[in-house]
């Protein structure tokens, strides 16, 4: 028994594969972000109905972040007698953050250690807190991003089946290539 021969590397793909391969990689780019800002919504929103505590900032730490600077608080809080410490800004986002290098060392002089600010625990958890209420701004426009890839990518699998197997369309059928 023979091993069959490997296609010839000049023919030509089949109609339709390049376009299939785009939209199964763009389909797989949008999962990953499109998933940590499906939660990131989820808990943005529920933190809407969380009960406010007083804390005390307990540090801080400036760090360069792309386009600006961000500050991270660390803060402790205490709810039914029991202390916390956490040091999430919002949902998603960890640190604020600010375009100039003067406005976020302003905020941490601001806020020293022994400062008191509002927080929001979650009421079944009070490990999970916020200094906002609410999500990050950008969680939105990220996830709409990401659901726009996905359906670009559905889009050219679609166009690509189609252009593999034109026998499906009747003759004078004005159906989109696309849907």
């Amino acid at each position: 028994m023979t091993a069959p021969e490997p296609p010839d590397a000049s023919e030509p793909a089949p109609p339709g594969t390049r376009r299939r391969a785009l939209g199964c990689l763009l389909i797989g780019l949008a999962f990953f972000p499109g998933a940590f800002c499906g939660f990131s919504v989820v808990h943005g929103h529920e933190s809407w109905d969380w009960p406010p505590v007083t804390a005390t900032v307990t540090g801080h730490t400036l760090t360069s972040e792309r386009g600006g600077f961000g500050v991270r608080l660390k803060y402790r809080y205490e709810v039914a007698g029991r202390l916390y410490t956490a040091d999430q800004a919002m949902s998603g986002r960890a640190s604020m953050s600010f375009a100039m290098r003067d406005s976020a060392e302003q905020f941490i002089a601001a806020h020293p250690n022994g400062t008191t600010v509002a927080a929001y625990h979650h009421p079944a958890d009070p490990y999970q807190a916020v200094l906002h209420k609410g999500l990050w701004p950008w969680t939105t426009t990220a996830l709409a991003a990401t659901g726009g890839l996905a359906l670009g990518g559905y889009l050219l699998i679609r166009a690509g089946r189609r252009a593999r197997s034109p026998e499906s369309h009747a003759p004078g059928d004005e159906r989109s290539t696309l849907l």
